[in-house]
């Protein structure tokens, strides 16, 4: 959760000149942890503009190893999905993760 926590204050809410609302919710959904980090920072029009001057971003590939490490040793148990809000400003990040039962 923490990357993308901190991609949402330091990205998306750098240059906003309005209240920015980071929304993180939990909830259970067949057999997974479903965490949604929510913001309505700058988002697809912040990164249409950085097209010119890309930066490279390695959170991604980073917790999608954590995420193969912990959880998808044998099958895909556990992904994330990040992208830009289509109906409003700020980016969504979904994380999936296998709820163990002992």
């Amino acid at each position: 959760m923490q990357p993308f926590i901190e991609n949402s204050i330091e990205h998306g809410f750098k240059s906003i000149d309005y209240g920015g609302i980071l929304t993180i919710s939990l909830r259970e959904e067949a057999n997974q942890l479903l965490i949604q980090i929510i913001d309505n920072g700058v988002g697809l029009q912040h990164q249409q503009a950085q097209t010119i001057t890309p930066k490279k971003s390695l959170s991604k590939v980073i917790i999608q190893e954590r995420l193969d490490v912990l959880f998808n040793r044998q099958e895909k148990k556990a992904w994330f999905e990040a992208g830009p809000n289509m109906d409003q400003q700020g980016w969504t990040a979904r994380i999936h993760i296998p709820l163990i039962i002992v």
